[in-house]
């Protein structure tokens, strides 16, 4: 799913935008999802998804408010588990620190640098309707 690797052969990603809107759950290798090299298909998440249940592996706090989403945090994250771009991993630090505490009873995908659990909805932000609608 690299840029490279779609550029090379873009089936899979004709396939996945010919689904149209969809529901995305992500568990991506070694936070993929944050590097420079996986722009094509994050920008299909961003474009296409719904909804999205994840890790600290999925699609970043500022990409995914960019493109009009908020995200709510359940668990909790102290960094990555692996070795990751710090820039991202302090974003999701942040994301974490902002938000009340939301128990997590089990495990989805990898655990934080501290090897607790933890996960991420991601959903387009609430629009409050205006006066007299």
């Amino acid at each position: 799913m690299s840029d490279e690797n779609l550029r090379r052969d873009p089936a899979a990603l004709r396939f996945l935008e010919a689904q149209g809107q969809v529901a995305a759950m992500t568990k991506a290798a070694s936070y993929l999802l944050w590097a420079e090299g996986f722009t094509k298909i994050r920008d299909y998440l961003l474009g296409h998804m719904v909804f999205m249940i994840s890790d600290s592996t999925g699609i970043a706090p500022g990409d995914a408010a960019r493109a009009g989403f908020e995200m709510e945090t359940w668990g909790k994250f102290s960094g990555p588990y692996l070795l990751a771009r710090k820039s991202v991993a302090d974003e999701f630090r942040k994301l974490w620190a902002e938000q009340p505490h939301r128990e997590l009873t089990f495990r989805y995908g990898y655990p934080d640098a501290s090897g607790r659990h933890h996960l991420l909805i991601t959903r387009p932000k609430a629009t409050v309707a205006a006066k007299g609608d």
